[in-house]
């Protein structure tokens, strides 16, 4: 009984005991890469952001500025941002479109500018 169950016993607490510790290794190595991965993101995100911010800065009209502002980095409601600008819902819906016409056009610009500049090189 003393070889047979006792020892038995001491192997399966010790097979518990180590598990448990590869169980809480394991959850500690997937919250650091979890981290890694959010922490990533985020940077990816404000890279993004101040892209945006620096795209919407070069545009010439203020208004057409401020209406990319408000609706795409304050994520104002139309409603809201319309009120901002001392606009109508539907005149805001106009400066946007029209903007967003003439962003178009900056990105396609910059776009060619890029492609030629690939060629040359």
């Amino acid at each position: 009984m003393e070889t047979g169950l006792f020892k038995q016993t001491r192997l399966t607490q010790t097979r518990v005991q180590t598990s448990r510790v590869n169980i809480t290794e394991n959850q500690l190595v997937a919250q650091l890469t979890l981290k890694e991965d959010i922490t990533n993101r985020i940077n990816r995100l404000t890279k993004e952001r101040m892209e945006l911010v620096s795209l919407i800065d070069s545009l010439k009209t203020p208004k057409h500025r401020l209406a990319l502002n408000l609706y795409y980095v304050q994520q104002k409601l139309d409603i809201e941002a319309g009120e901002a600008m001392g606009v109508s819902r539907q005149t805001f819906f106009r400066y946007l479109r029209k903007v967003l016409s003439e962003l178009a056009e900056v990105l396609g610009h910059a776009e060619s500018d890029h492609e030629k500049g690939l060629r040359l090189g």
